[in-house]
């Protein structure tokens, strides 16, 4: 890979990162961002934006239907992690990034990525099944 595709790699995780926390911010305050506000800042962004809003919206709709024993949601839990494993958890599971690639656009030793992701996903589901047996 050339560093001018790894320049631009980063700069478009970084943006989708900074989206992210915004869109939940905005979330948590009662706000309804949409995802044509951001198609129309990030218009080269536009597939990736609008298939985390989807995403985002199926999460919501599994809270609204069941909640957890908590009350909170996925999106409330992840936002609550550290932003190295939010990108983390963003790049594996929307974006489907394998280890080599998230450890690469994270900058970070892949197996420090994998141990601190595995940390993270045993938070979420004590989180979130409201046993928080810290």
């Amino acid at each position: 890979m050339s560093p001018e595709r790894s320049d631009r790699e980063r700069g478009e995780e970084e943006a989708l990162g900074g989206i992210l926390r915004e869109v939940l911010d905005r979330k948590q305050a009662g706000e309804h961002p949409t995802a044509t506000e951001y198609t129309a800042r990030y218009p080269h962004l536009r597939e990736r934006i609008e298939g985390h809003f989807r995403m985002m919206g199926l999460l919501d709709g599994l809270r609204e239907s069941g909640g957890s024993a908590t009350g909170d949601s996925l999106g409330e839990a992840i936002s609550a992690l550290p932003e190295p494993i939010q990108r983390a958890i963003f790049l594996r599971h929307f974006e489907r990034f394998p280890w080599s690639r998230i450890a690469r656009t994270l900058g970070e030793p892949e197996e420090k990525i994998r141990r601190g992701y595995s940390r993270a996903v045993r938070q979420l589901i004590a989180r979130c099944s409201g046993d928080r047996g810290d």
